[in-house]
């Protein structure tokens, strides 16, 4: 739908995408603050969603939206290490909201929301649907333990 918009609203959107994306980019290479990749990869997929859907589909997003976040969170937080690859896939889908191609705004969109659900499901299996947790100190959690990797809440 946002690629289907006249262009200047389309290229705003996408303006925005490419700015949250980048910022992506940049938090996840410095691998300090999960909670702010976390914010920002919800950010982006909300500015596409959010900017063309109607009220009735708003209120239906915004109600299964929050169900999905502790998923997101669990994926961003674990897996900081791969968010490159849905840094790329956020901007192909980008790209075709500014081309004003709707089909391959839908196919990148799909393409990300399911690589991201195969790499989650991974993550799971790993772990469990709650996570390992072994250790709490002081507000930390070790979701991977053998990755040494901890959470801090």
């Amino acid at each position: 739908m946002a690629a289907a918009l006249p262009a200047a609203r389309r290229k705003a959107i996408a303006t925005r995408l490419r700015a949250l994306n980048r910022e992506l980019s940049l938090e996840s290479r410095k691998r300090e603050d999960a909670a702010r990749v976390f914010d920002l990869d919800l950010e982006f997929h909300r500015t596409y969603v959010e900017g063309v859907v109607g009220p009735r589909l708003l209120t239906l997003h915004r109600a299964i939206k929050p169900q999905s976040e502790r998923y997101s969170r669990l994926y961003v937080t674990v897996l900081l290490d791969e968010l490159s690859a849905s840094v790329k896939e956020h901007e192909a889908i980008a790209s075709s909201i500014a081309k004003g191609d709707p089909d391959g705004a839908q196919r990148a969109a799909e393409t990300n929301w399911h690589n991201a659900a195969r790499r989650l499901a991974r993550i799971i299996a790993q772990h469990g649907e709650r996570g390992s947790w072994t250790s709490w100190d002081h507000g930390v959690i070790n979701l991977a333990p053998s990755a040494g990797r901890k959470v801090r809440f």
